[in-house]
């Protein structure tokens, strides 16, 4: 069994992992909705190990694309990972995976959270992103405790609420 899986080119099985992730998140609309959400969530996680596994299969051939276009890796994963996380929340109305957009937002802002055993390190990935990182958190922050105060209700913004006024603080 295991040669068969050897046999089997890394191009198929980043096909099949991202066809997973897409099942996962768009399966859950022929569910009750009560456990839709739970059933994206994996596939938006996933989407993360997607990512990397075709940084790790594509990484000569982006390594020249990151030159040439001077982005920056994790800049780009987190706005790519923004987008598609903020279409599910909202098409599943889901608080937790609007959370992770947030988070998302952030990072592509360049905050940053890397978890290692027995330590954590929370900050910046550079300094020059501070002031941009900090004004866009202070306008999420108060754009959202605004809606609070005014009791403005948009129905698509409040699944947002949580992780703006987490991470905006």
């Amino acid at each position: 069994m295991l040669p068969i899986l050897f046999a089997i080119p890394p191009g198929v099985y980043e096909i099949v992992i991202y066809a997973v992730c897409l099942a996962s998140m768009v399966g859950g609309r022929w569910v009750a909705s009560g456990i839709a959400e739970f059933l994206a969530l994996p596939g938006c996680l996933g989407l993360i190990g997607a990512l990397t596994f075709s940084e790790y299969l594509h990484r000569q051939t982006l390594q020249q694309f990151y030159e040439e276009s001077k982005l920056d890796r994790f800049s780009l994963y987190s706005l790519i990972l923004f987008c598609i996380w903020t279409a599910v929340a909202v098409t599943y109305n889901s608080v937790a995976i609007a959370f992770l957009a947030v988070i998302s937002l952030e990072t592509f802002l360049g905050f940053s959270v890397l978890v290692m055993p027995l330590h954590y390190f929370i900050g910046f990935r550079e300094r020059k992103v501070i002031p941009r990182t900090t004004a866009a958190s202070f306008l999420l922050l108060v754009f959202y405790v605004g809606l609070k105060i005014s009791q403005t209700d948009i129905t698509y913004l409040n699944i947002f609420s949580l992780g703006a006024l987490f991470m905006g603080a």
